[in-house]
């Protein structure tokens, strides 16, 4: 048989790798969980719908998916300069929009979150006021090398969609 000090030091080491044995299983565990989080965060975000259900006021899910095939703030521009001197709704326009885009005219609340963004977007040529009853931008020529010369029209959008 071998010396006491060596059986003890060889117990010490025993016990030592035992206590590391249960600390990395333990780390194992915690490594999966976040790896199925993560995993059901993909599963989530691949599901418009289920993406809207999880969506809050600070923090809203993206699927990384482009809502209109064309460019949509000339497309919106151009809609407007066809019709300068009506008064359109922000579903309105989507709908124009997507016609124009070759899409089905069905406007989800993201289309108009879109739309809403690419006229907000249009600030060098945009004047923005809000009157008790409706948002309302105004697009007016402001530069010489504007290709919307000649162009100005109204949108008028009820405050009550303003925040849809």
């Amino acid at each position: 048989m071998g010396n006491k000090i060596y059986f003890s030091q060889i117990q010490a080491k025993i016990d030592r790798l035992q206590r590391e044995r249960t600390q990395v299983l333990e780390h194992l565990e915690l490594v999966e969980r976040k790896i199925q989080k993560l995993n059901d965060a993909l599963k989530v975000m691949e599901d418009e719908t289920l993406t809207d259900e999880y969506d809050t006021e600070v923090y809203s899910y993206r699927t990384y998916k482009h809502r209109f095939r064309g460019k949509l703030r000339p497309m919106v521009l151009a809609v407007l300069k066809a019709q300068p001197d009506y008064y359109f709704t922000v579903n309105e326009i989507t709908e124009i929009v997507l016609i124009k885009d070759g899409q089905d005219p069905i406007v989800r609340p993201k289309h108009t979150v879109s739309v809403r963004g690419a006229l907000i977007s249009c600030d060098k040529h945009c004047i923005c006021t809000v009157s008790s009853s409706c948002f309302s931008f105004s697009f007016n020529r402001r530069s010489t090398n504007s290709c919307f010369s000649n162009f100005c029209a109204i949108i008028k959008i009820p405050i009550e969609l303003k925040f849809q």
